[in-house]
């Protein structure tokens, strides 16, 4: 029995391999682009169903990470992680306040995904209803009122969820690619992170 990279720490296998990257050519990457305001907007009012608990989970989740300039990782699961309330958000991480003026606001306590190390910070996103093309105000205003939590359990649950479970990038990055594909657009060029792009 041969043992993988001549006994090297099974960790290490991944930085063995970039450097073979390194060292053989490579095909050029397709350029990810971002996902245009008028897109997201016309795949949201054409290809999700808002009216159901799940359609309004997705449109909420879309809207919030574009206008918020959200990773895909601050929005959802990466591979191999398990949700944790103190590092992903939850449902008590979202509120609504209206302004002196009226105007009603959704403020959404982050963790941005980069920080130095053993940083635990949490920024204050503050995003503002009344979007011409896209209201992720109200679209998260519909979510949870279709998709209801007590207050009790709302610190523990996660913002967006599927089934009982957090959403992961994976997901995420599968339905970017969806609704571009709807629209006729190369769904290669598109991820998780085309939100933020965008």
């Amino acid at each position: 029995c041969t043992h993988l990279c001549g006994d090297l720490d099974y960790s290490r296998v991944r930085d063995v391999l970039r450097g073979v990257e390194r060292l053989i050519t490579q095909p050029q990457r397709l350029r990810r682009f971002g996902v245009r305001t008028q897109d997201l907007s016309l795949a949201i009012a054409m290809h999700v169903d808002t009216s159901t608990g799940e359609g309004s989970m997705w449109a909420a989740a879309m809207a919030t990470a574009f206008c918020g300039l959200l990773r895909g990782c601050e929005l959802g699961l990466q591979d191999g992680e398990t949700f944790d309330p103190t590092r992903h958000l939850t449902r008590a991480d979202c509120t609504f306040r209206k302004s002196h003026d009226g105007t009603l606001y959704m403020v959404l306590i982050i963790r941005p995904a980069k920080k130095g190390p053993g940083q635990q910070k949490t920024v204050p996103l503050l995003i503002a209803a009344g979007g011409t093309l896209l209201d992720p105000v109200r679209l998260m205003q519909r979510y949870f009122a279709l998709h209801p939590v007590s207050a009790a359990e709302a610190a523990t649950t996660p913002l967006f969820s599927k089934g009982g479970r957090a959403t992961s990038v994976r997901e995420i990055r599968g339905i970017v690619q969806e609704l571009m594909r709807r629209l006729g657009l190369d769904p290669r060029r598109f991820g998780a992170h085309s939100l933020r792009i965008g």
